[in-house]
């Protein structure tokens, strides 16, 4: 099927829908000429860019009643697994500050990522580090290539050192930024 007001026609299976950072300017959000999302052969899928678990069904994929609210439930899923491994690192900030009373670590500085501000202790309008976590959760946790940052994740309790100390590690292995590229799209 074609649509006039679009450049390109309905995909058909396996193609699959592009991360909106390789979207010419004027796709970054649907063109109202055009019913069509952005598309292009890649193995990532629809709009929710259902990436490391492909649905099965292709409705699941192009339909976007079906699409999103499993992009939901995948972002809820990274959340969780992002909130059990900050605690965990928490855990062991506190348990180290609490064996060495005389010499504790501080928890990590905040920092900036576009127009976020990620703290440990967040005020007013900074966010937590676990959303930075999640964010990079969400988009693949890896590091840069040839790095020799002990963790993937945004933020880590590193233990390899001494005295252990707080990392962020806030590009992937392509040196993407994601919680930046995100953080920069708020208006």
């Amino acid at each position: 099927m074609h649509h006039d007001a679009c450049e390109h026609s309905a995909p058909s299976w396996p193609m699959s829908y592009v991360q909106v950072d390789s979207v010419p300017v004027e796709y970054r959000h649907l063109n109202p000429s055009c019913p069509l999302p952005p598309w292009r052969v890649n193995p990532e899928t629809g709009m929710s860019l259902l990436l490391s678990d492909p649905p099965e069904k292709r409705d699941d994929v192009y339909k976007w009643t079906a699409n999103i609210p499993l992009g939901i439930a995948r972002v809820n899923e990274k959340r969780t697994v992002a909130l059990q491994y900050f605690t965990s690192q928490v855990s062991q900030f506190n348990e180290y500050n609490r064996l060495h009373p005389d010499a504790p670590v501080s928890p990590p500085a905040d920092t900036t990522e576009g127009k976020c501000a990620f703290s440990y202790s967040p005020t007013g309008s900074q966010h937590s580090f676990l959303d930075a976590i999640w964010i990079k959760s969400y988009n693949g946790n890896s590091k840069p290539r040839g790095s020799t940052h002990h963790s993937v994740a945004y933020l880590s309790w590193d233990n390899s050192v001494t005295p252990p100390a707080w990392e962020i590690v806030n590009l992937n292995i392509e040196s993407k930024n994601y919680a930046e590229l995100l953080c920069n799209d708020i208006p």
